[in-house]
């Protein structure tokens, strides 16, 4: 079953009758202050694809090597420009 400490999940696993378990850290968070203040400055200057996407897409590009990226918001999303 799934346990939560500290912010992090573990699957707990009963082994045998004699109730010996483990567990395994299966997630945690990955992401600080830094980055929630960075969501919230972005959502508050706009809930639009702007600024911030711009900069996403040109670092990503740069990455790869590319001339260009194309952010989408979802995988259903991604098939529109070839529309």
């Amino acid at each position: 079953y799934l346990i939560q400490k500290k912010g992090i999940s573990f699957l707990k696993i009963k082994l045998n009758e004699k109730r010996q378990e483990i567990m395994q850290q299966i997630s945690k968070t990955v992401y600080g202050q830094e980055e929630i203040d960075a969501v919230v400055k972005c959502l508050g200057e706009s809930t639009q694809m702007g600024k911030y996407s711009r900069e996403f897409e040109a670092k990503i590009a740069n990455l790869f090597d590319k001339k260009s990226c194309l952010f989408v918001n979802s995988g259903s999303s991604d098939h529109l420009p070839y529309i």
